[in-house]
């Protein structure tokens, strides 16, 4: 009998909170984005256009690290107030 794998993702911008099914507290985990509203303040005094660059270079290895995460499952869900979309 195969063992049906799923996980719920609650996500945002700068966070991911991974939730396996069924419920196993232990194995629930979070990933946080590096970039924060301190880097971009202190980015934004050197320029507008590096800002933007490492924002993406940023938010890219995050949502790489969310799709390494979810490769594992049969089933995914994503929920949350975003309008992000994950590319494999």
């Amino acid at each position: 009998m195969k063992i049906n794998h799923k996980i719920g993702i609650f996500m945002d911008h700068a966070s991911a909170l991974f939730i396996k099914f069924p419920i196993d507290e232990a194995a629930n985990h979070t990933l946080f984005s590096s970039f924060t509203t301190t880097s971009e303040h202190d980015s934004l005094e050197k320029s507008e256009q590096l800002t933007h660059n490492r924002e993406q270079h940023q938010q890219n290895e995050f949502y790489q690290k969310i799709g390494t995460e979810i490769r594992q499952y049969d089933e995914v869900l994503l929920f949350g107030p975003t309008n992000a979309e994950l590319s494999f």
